[in-house]
């Protein structure tokens, strides 16, 4: 079992999916921060800092969705559930490891926020 795990993660094919959710996903997430910053706040609202409004549940969850989304429709564009099917690996492998890979990015950008910020991780 673990033999198999060990070849599972030093796949090329598995590395080059985990590259591509993750710069993907770092996309999505620009996008989502320059719009959160240059949607701005209303004169009459209090000033919320960005850094609040960069690790709010909305922009994580927007982040969550279009880019396992994308993702998933890059696969396609490219052909690769026909090539992860040859090798046994199904859509919903796609879309579990590209979901798995968006949350571990999500969390570890957090952590890095927070401590760039000044808190405790």
């Amino acid at each position: 079992m673990q033999r198999a795990m060990q070849q599972f993660w030093t796949s090329s094919l598995v590395r080059w999916h985990v590259r591509h959710v993750i710069g993907i996903w770092f996309v999505v997430r620009v996008i989502v921060v320059m719009a959160l910053a240059f949607s701005g706040n209303a004169p009459s609202e209090p000033q919320v800092p960005l850094g609040v409004m960069v690790v709010g549940t909305s922009p994580t969850l927007v982040s969550f969705v279009f880019a396992v989304a994308l993702a998933t429709v890059d696969r396609r564009r490219v052909g690769a559930p026909l090539l992860f099917a040859n090798l046994g690996y199904s859509t919903w492998w796609l879309v579990g490891t590209s979901a798995v890979v968006v949350v571990t990015a999500e969390i570890l950008a957090r952590m890095v926020l927070r401590v760039m910020v000044g808190g405790t991780p």
